[in-house]
């Protein structure tokens, strides 16, 4: 916008030179012809002329600085924009990754606490069958010592009678 208002400013200024020289080229053309006083006038629109040639090529300079600079603008808008694209699809990823995570979360933690009851309830059983193993070993072994014994007695009884009856 600054541009085009400086382009317009430019034109009006051009256009007022234009109009107030060549006020001052008649006015010099008057009935006083004198050939310094031509010479002048023919060099003042010269100069006129090479003023509204700089004048037209910066306008055009400034048309074409403004079509770039426009451009450039849109592109910038496109190159905003996209980012701001990838900006909220990477958020609505994000997010999709936090939910996700929760609930995989949440159902690992849910798992690990059956697995921790599970082994805890194996372990109780565990030590109920070792205590219930203890108890029968120790009563095997009462039993076996009990029988060993009885066998020790019969076999003195035995040996005793033999020698009875041998002799």
């Amino acid at each position: 916008m600054d541009y085009r208002n400086k382009r317009l400013d430019l034109q009006r200024k051009s256009e007022t030179w234009a109009i107030h020289s060549s006020v001052e080229a008649e006015n010099m053309k008057s009935p006083i012809k004198n050939e310094d006083l031509n010479e002048k006038i023919e060099k003042l629109d010269n100069q006129n002329k090479e003023i509204e040639s700089n004048i037209n090529t910066m306008l055009e300079s400034i048309k074409l600085v403004t079509a770039n600079v426009d451009q450039d603008s849109q592109e910038l808008d496109a190159v905003n924009k996209s980012v701001l694209n990838a900006v909220i699809e990477s958020d609505q990823h994000i997010n999709a990754f936090k939910n996700f995570s929760k609930i995989h979360l949440d159902k690992i933690t849910g798992d690990l606490k059956a697995i921790e009851e599970l082994l805890i309830e194996l372990q109780s059983k565990e030590c109920e069958k070792s205590i219930v193993r203890k108890t029968v070993m120790d009563h095997l072994k009462t039993q076996l010592y009990s029988t060993n014994s009885n066998v020790e007695m019969c076999m003195k009884e035995m040996n005793s009678i033999k020698d009875q009856t041998d002799c």
